[in-house]
């Protein structure tokens, strides 16, 4: 039923009791969004799974876990609600937002694994379309690395790490060489006419970029944790001369 399915879902951390303690929320709230990664994480490893005429139970699965993000980041903006009508200073204020852009950021992405993806693999499906062999290998090293930029995220976001941060943005340029070389190899296969190609052509490049995007997502991600663990400089007043300088001025 949907109560038991919301009931599934239910946030793990959140608790309305904390919100007295700006801090203590914060903390518990980060830990309902590392847990949003992890589940995000879990839909990356198994994107390219749900292709194929006997991949339903994949299909489902993916449809599950979208529906189950987008249930805990509506319960996480609604916390964050709740939190902005505390007395928060301004580096606590500075983290809720970051925590809120970066919770819509994995919502998103997993959106589109959960709705675009999954109803592109069950058209295919139902046209008995795969796949080539290459083709699915070749998605697969993209997804590859999309998972490593995904876990390295994850390990700057649990670490609260300023340098892995930096370091996954870094792969920006990676991820884009791995789409120009693997969207080059598919237009071969599709010139020399392999069927599976043809006949699949707009799924694989349409997931192609949407790699793309996940990445990004997750290079705004690492921008945004950056953002609010800065600590921002202080400004000093300029020194004054001494009154006897200024006299023998």
């Amino acid at each position: 039923s949907k109560e038991e399915e919301e009931g599934a879902f239910k946030a793990k951390y959140l608790n309305n009791d904390l919100l007295e303690t700006p801090e203590l929320a914060l903390a518990a709230a980060w830990q309902e969004v590392l847990r949003l990664g992890e589940i995000a994480g879990d839909m990356v490893r198994r994107s390219v799974d749900v292709f194929g005429t006997d991949a339903e139970d994949a299909r489902e699965w993916m449809r599950a876990r979208a529906q189950e993000i987008d249930w805990l980041s509506n319960d996480l903006r609604g916390y964050y609600i709740r939190l902005s009508q505390k007395n928060l200073g301004l580096m606590q204020s500075r983290e809720k937002q970051g925590h809120m852009s970066i919770v819509d950021d994995i919502r998103q992405f997993a959106d589109y694994l959960g709705d675009e993806v999954v109803d592109r693999a069950t058209n295919l499906a139902e046209q008995n379309a795969d796949f080539s062999e290459q083709g699915r290998m070749e998605l697969e090293e993209y997804r590859d690395f999309t998972v490593e930029l995904h876990m390295r995220t994850m390990v700057a976001m649990r670490e609260r790490d300023q340098e892995i941060a930096d370091a996954v943005r870094q792969m920006k340029d990676d991820g884009e060489d791995h789409e120009r070389r693997l969207r080059s190899s598919h237009l071969v296969r599709l010139d020399a006419g392999v069927s599976e190609t043809i006949a699949t052509s707009t799924a694989h490049m349409d997931l192609l970029s949407g790699f793309r995007q996940i990445g990004r997502h997750h290079f705004r991600i690492c921008r945004m944790l950056n953002d609010f663990l800065k600590v921002p400089q202080r400004r000093t007043n300029p020194v004054e001369e001494p009154a006897e300088s200024k006299e023998a001025a």
